[in-house]
């Protein structure tokens, strides 16, 4: 993935602007990027598979690599289920779940379990054809 973004042009704010800042990579499961259009792309769901299986320890071994110690952890809060909330943890350092959807989605996810103990949702009235609308 880093090679896509590379390829993109998608790197140029860290060319020269901040010094001794590191981008490093743990594999992800995709191909090698090549120049052919006809390479082959996993779906979402094999890259999830593959990193929830492999991520963490992949993590781990490039921390333990790096020249100066790990002193935090950022991580998109709806990719912990690649386990870096652990990695923290072994690691002792904190973490920063960084959530990046909009409030509304935020707290939708965050009141789930009340909104179905009311039974507002799995919404009544769908209209596609589900069998659980006004219309079945």
């Amino acid at each position: 993935m880093h090679k896509r973004l590379v390829k993109s042009g998608g790197l140029c704010w860290l060319d020269d602007e901040n010094p001794g800042f590191q981008f490093k990579t743990v594999p992800d499961g995709l191909p090698s990027t090549s120049d052919s259009d006809d390479e082959q792309i996993q779906t979402t769901q094999q890259v999830s598979e593959y990193l929830v299986v492999n991520f963490l320890d992949s993590f781990l071994d490039l921390a333990a690599k790096l020249e100066a110690p790990v002193t935090c952890i950022v991580s998109d809060g709806f990719m912990a289920f690649m386990k870096t909330p652990y990695a923290a943890e072994k690691l002792r350092v904190p973490i920063i779940l960084h959530w990046t959807l909009a409030v509304c989605g935020f707290m939708g996810f965050y009141q789930g379990k009340v909104l179905w103990e009311k039974g507002l949702v799995p919404l009544k009235g769908n209209s596609q054809g589900s069998g659980n609308g006004p219309d079945s």
